[in-house]
C-alpha cells in the first residue's frame, strides 16, 4: 500500500486542508490518507486551541466524501507535545512494508530545520510538498542530499487562515467559504459557546 500521513493543528480544519487531500488523491495513487490532529504543536505552543472533540468532529465532517481518508487520534491520545518523527515511527511499525508519504505545505517546510530529528523523517518517508502560490520553491542547502525524498506537488490551494477563521464573526465565515459545508454547523455550535 501507499499511505500518506497528513498531520497538523487543524485549528480548525478548512478548505485549504480539504483541497490538499483532494489533490493528493488526484495526483498520486494512495491507498490511504491518515489525517492526524496534533495534541500540541511544538512550534505553536502559545496558539489558542479549539477543543479536541470539536477539531475531531470537524475533520470527520470535512473529509467525509473521501473513502480512503482515516482520521487518527494517535497524537491526541498521547496527551503530550507531538513530534513528527515519533508519529512516523509508529505508523512505520504498523505498515512495515508500505510506502509512506508525509504531506507538507511549503510554509511548514520553511521551518523543517527546526523539527526534532529531521534527518530521521527522511529515513521514514518521502515528503509530498505543496508549493505556496506565488513562491519560488526553495530547499535549504543542508537538504540537497535529500532531494530524492522530496516530491513537489503542483496545485492551487486556497489561501485560508485558521487565525482569521478563529477571529471572524460566524456571518463572515458563511460568506467567505473557508469551511467545508459539512463542518460549518459544528463550527457554528462551538462559536456560540465562546461568545
Amino acid at each position: 500500500m501507499t499511505i500518506a500521513i497528513y498531520g497538523g493543528s487543524f485549528n480548525p480544519v478548512h478548505f485549504g486542508h480539504f483541497e490538499i487531500v483532494r489533490q493528493v488523491n488526484l495526483q498520486f495513487e494512495v491507498s490511504k490518507i491518515i489525517v492526524i490532529p496534533a495534541y500540541k504543536n511544538p512550534l505553536k505552543e502559545n496558539l489558542p486551541s479549539i477543543p479536541e472533540d470539536v477539531r475531531m468532529k470537524m475533520l470527520v465532517e470535512t473529509f467525509l466524501e473521501f473513502k480512503n481518508v482515516e482520521i487518527s487520534s494517535y497524537e491526541l491520545n498521547k496527551r503530550k507535545t507531538s513530534y513528527t518523527y515519533n508519529t512516523l515511527q509508529h505508523f512505520r511499525k504498523l505498515y512495515p512494508r508500505d510506502q509512506l508519504y508525509l504531506i507538507l505545505g511549503e510554509d511548514a517546510f520553511a521551518s523543517f530545520h527546526l523539527w526534532a530529528k529531521a534527518d530521521k523523517i527522511f529515513e521514514l518517508c518521502t515528503l509530498l510538498l505543496f508549493k505556496r502560490q506565488g513562491m519560488k520553491p526553495s530547499i535549504p542547502k543542508q537538504l540537497n542530499n535529500r532531494l530524492d525524498h522530496i516530491r513537489w506537488v503542483e496545485a492551487e490551494i486556497p489561501m485560508v487562515s485558521a487565525t482569521e477563521i478563529r477571529s471572524s464573526p460566524f456571518e463572515v465565515l458563511e460568506q467567505k467559504n473557508w469551511l467545508h459545508p459539512n463542518a460549518i454547523g459544528t463550527w457554528e455550535a462551538f462559536h456560540k459557546t465562546t461568545i
